[in-house]
């Protein structure tokens, strides 16, 4: 049995990915409960997904777009408003942060999968964001280093992964 199934959403096909946790030769990359995402099937671009907690149902998008670099490819997500750029200054505050973490690097996980030469460029858009993401690396690492090389952007330099440095935004590369 596939790992998705092709649906139709406003009449576009899309790629509906149920697994609850992604396994690559039955090995867990997040061993965390996630949501169920919805892709184009173009080009893996963008993903949708549903938040559900305290406040309700809550829509959300994840998109990885080009940078200055080409190989490199800035992933961001939040609230999905209108078009497939997420809207990542509003704080949800849904109480289920840990499992939209975990559906986002899921998201990561299948993209890197079909472009693994592609970096991955992360920052919050705040300083506590970016603070919140260098924790989730370092609570996960021995997990999620099993997959990929993480680096701590400060300013313009780039250093191997530092729990106790103060990011400005995260390099990620999949391991091959």
């Amino acid at each position: 049995m596939l790992p998705f199934r092709i649906a139709l959403l406003s009449g576009k096909a899309v790629i509906v990915i149920w697994l609850s946790v992604v396994t690559v030769n039955n090995r867990c990359v997040v061993n965390h409960p996630q949501y169920c995402l919805i892709t184009e099937p173009e080009d893996l671009s963008i993903f949708y997904f549903i938040s559900e907690g305290k406040k309700g149902l809550i829509r959300k998008v994840i998109s990885f777009r080009k940078t200055w670099d080409p190989d490199i490819y800035n992933l961001s997500f939040g609230d999905y408003c209108s078009g497939k750029i997420p809207d990542d200054s509003v704080i949800t505050d849904n109480g289920d942060r840990d499992k939209v973490l975990a559906t986002v690097v899921h998201a990561m996980h299948v993209y890197t999968a079909k472009y693994p030469y592609r970096w991955i460029f992360a920052q919050g858009s705040t300083p506590s964001r970016t603070r919140l993401y260098r924790m989730l690396i370092n609570n996960r690492f021995e997990e999620l280093s099993q997959w990929y090389d993480f680096y701590t952007v400060v300013d313009e330099a780039v250093y191997p992964f530092d729990a106790d440095k103060a990011a400005t935004a995260f390099l990620i590369k999949r391991k091959m």
